[in-house]
């Protein structure tokens, strides 16, 4: 299996790691996140869509990307359709983001959703000459 290329490092090697990795404790682990999953969407029961915050702030200047990987993980696991937008800048003028979640089977309201927050979005700057 290879993920060259398509990940940032640090996930193209978790990746790499966890394709060899499967006998009664993957199995466990899976039944546990299968679980999490579960009283997530239990907790969240009666709220049509979830808005959040991709990133704890504006994007970060890193090596490797400007991402935190750790704030998108839980949704990977919780399932349903997820959407991140861009949602203006900061003072420093890197982007900031929004994120719209669902439970599974919800990818038309997400989907709708999306487009009306992106009609009302802050502008974006204008990049280039």
């Amino acid at each position: 299996m290879s993920f060259r290329g398509t990940a940032a490092p640090a996930v193209r090697g978790g990746a790499a790691r966890g394709a060899h990795f499967f006998d009664s404790r993957g199995e466990g682990a899976l039944f546990r996140l299968y679980g999490h999953r579960q009283r997530f969407w239990c907790a969240a029961e009666g709220c049509d869509l979830l808005l959040g915050a991709p990133v704890p702030s504006s994007a970060p200047l890193r090596e490797g990307g400007t991402g935190y990987q750790n704030m998108l993980t839980p949704w990977t696991v919780f399932g349903g359709p997820l959407l991140c937008l861009p949602w203006g800048v900061d003072g420093d003028s890197l982007p900031l983001s929004v994120m719209l979640a669902a439970a599974t089977g919800r990818d038309a309201l997400v989907l709708g959703a999306g487009l009306e927050l992106a009609r009302l979005a802050p502008p974006l700057p204008r990049l280039g000459p």
